[in-house]
């Protein structure tokens, strides 16, 4: 698959101008020939707009699933360099306005061979202020994304933050389904519904002694007196704290009504749902247990 990567190169001359204004200067919107362009990206797609009133030009582009803004920017300004370059060389001063800073600035280092100058310069503007020709570049920007691209994919290369985050979706829904379709496991998957390495990692930092309880308590192979019971340890599964309902995991944690104070104190809820404890570090279920004086006991 054809990377958006390149090998650093030295620039030393640039076929046009750039400019960065700190503020919104309406005598730079003058020119014989002014040209927008922008870059949508949307839960459809990716596109880019160019839009031209003199002379009349509108170009909507899609560039499918994988293209970042950044590219799409980019990508409108090239579609403009193509139309400019379709018409011929002149001496009219050319201005081609982009909302996008990251991309002039990129600009501005880019290795270009071409001396092929013909006044022309890029200038940011601020986006969404009321400029006719930049609000109309963002609407064919956005009906460019969202059309459906014709052709194989990616249009772009593909850049390494777009590489990643294709290859993370696909390998956490993978790991996701697994987990899912895995038989058992009812009383683990009810608190840890799943895989998360934010999690692992803050598991593997408990000591053994920690983590071994945690892991007993999730999966409800522990000390708490409705398993002592089911395997004939324990002459009842009684909450020791309430009395009241079984010992188990869920009880303990989220409803006992004796261990409400200790609850709300550490976990910052009265009562709670099982899906609710995957949101809390495993230190503080651990220091939700040792306030209860329940840690030793699972």
């Amino acid at each position: 698959m054809v990377s958006d990567g390149l090998s650093v190169r030295i620039n030393l001359e640039l076929p046009y101008n750039i400019l960065l204004p700190e503020q919104n200067r309406t005598d730079l919107l003058r020119a014989d020939s002014c040209w927008y362009t922008d870059g949508s990206k949307t839960p459809e797609g990716a596109g880019a707009g160019v839009y031209s009133s003199q002379p009349r030009v509108e170009i909507a582009d899609s560039l499918g699933q994988y293209a970042t803004v950044f590219q799409a920017e980019i990508h409108a300004i090239e579609l403009c360099g193509r139309e400019l370059e379709k018409r011929g060389p002149n001496r009219r001063s050319i201005k081609i306005f982009s909302d996008s800073q990251a991309v002039l600035k990129a600009l501005g280092s880019y290795h270009c061979t071409s001396k092929a100058y013909h006044g022309l310069t890029l200038v940011w503007i601020p986006g969404h202020v009321g400029l006719q020709g930049n609000e109309v570049a963002d609407s064919l920007a956005r009906r460019g994304a969202a059309s459906e691209f014709i052709g194989p994919e990616p249009v772009l290369g593909l850049s390494y933050s777009t590489a990643r985050s294709v290859i993370r979706t696909w390998a956490e829904g993978d790991t996701l389904q697994y987990w899912r379709g895995l038989l058992g496991l009812a009383h683990l998957k009810r608190f840890i519904p799943s895989s998360s390495k934010a999690r692992s990692k803050k598991l593997l930092e408990l000591s053994r002694i920690n983590l071994r309880a945690l892991v007993g308590l999730y999966t409800g192979h522990c000390r708490l007196r409705h398993h002592m019971h089911r395997i004939g340890l324990a002459v009842d599964a009684e909450c020791r704290l309430c009395m009241e309902d079984d010992e188990t995991t869920e009880h303990v944690l989220c409803t006992c009504p004796e261990a409400d104070r200790t609850r709300f104190s550490i976990l910052g809820k009265v009562q709670l749902l099982p899906e609710d404890l995957d949101k809390y570090s495993p230190g503080k279920i651990i220091d939700f247990l040792r306030r209860l004086e329940l840690l030793g006991e699972v």
